[in-house]
């Protein structure tokens, strides 16, 4: 018959004691501290600029409801609003200015604008939107600024370039 060994009390708290000696130095802290401060400084403006994106989401997003708006609002009445409480439409958001439309009677077309609020210190950029009447059909322009703090403006002709170097995604 084998005989396991018995284990004392002793052994094991001999083998579970901690010496008082034992922890990180400073020098090892201030190297992870450093490691982690690089981290985060390389990371901050790629949030900075994903914040900056989810913001511009909420700004294409009214100007579409806007656009849409006003191909109705032609279409019933034969001009552009030039007011969005004329528009019905409920512009909601605490990123983005929306001056009210620029719609010249007489014209065929109406100019909406998205403006930061934060003059893009969160990385938002600035839009703008034309919707144009085009004897039997809109179309619609949406121009973005060149870079976060420049104002861009949709032109007066469908075909003409977005203002101080924007550039038209539709």
């Amino acid at each position: 018959m084998i005989r396991l060994p018995s284990f004392t009390s002793r052994w094991i708290l001999r083998q579970t004691s901690v010496s008082s000696s034992q922890g990180f130095t400073l020098l090892e802290l201030i190297v992870v501290l450093l490691i982690v401060g690089i981290l985060s400084a390389m990371t901050l403006p790629v949030i900075i600029r994903q914040v900056g994106k989810a913001r511009e989401a909420e700004a294409k997003q009214n100007l579409s409801s806007i656009g849409f708006a006003q191909q109705g609002y032609f279409f019933e009445n034969r001009k552009f609003a030039t007011t969005y409480i004329e528009l019905g439409v409920g512009i909601s958001g605490s990123n983005y200015n929306f001056p009210d439309p620029e719609s010249i009677p007489g014209t065929l077309r109406t100019k909406s604008q998205a403006i930061s609020i934060d003059n893009g210190l969160t990385g938002s950029r600035d839009y703008a939107l034309g919707v144009y009447y085009l004897s039997d059909s809109y179309r619609v322009v949406l121009c973005q600024a060149s870079n976060i703090g420049v104002d861009t403006q949709v032109a007066d002709t469908v075909d003409g370039d977005c203002s101080n170097g924007g550039f038209k995604i539709y």
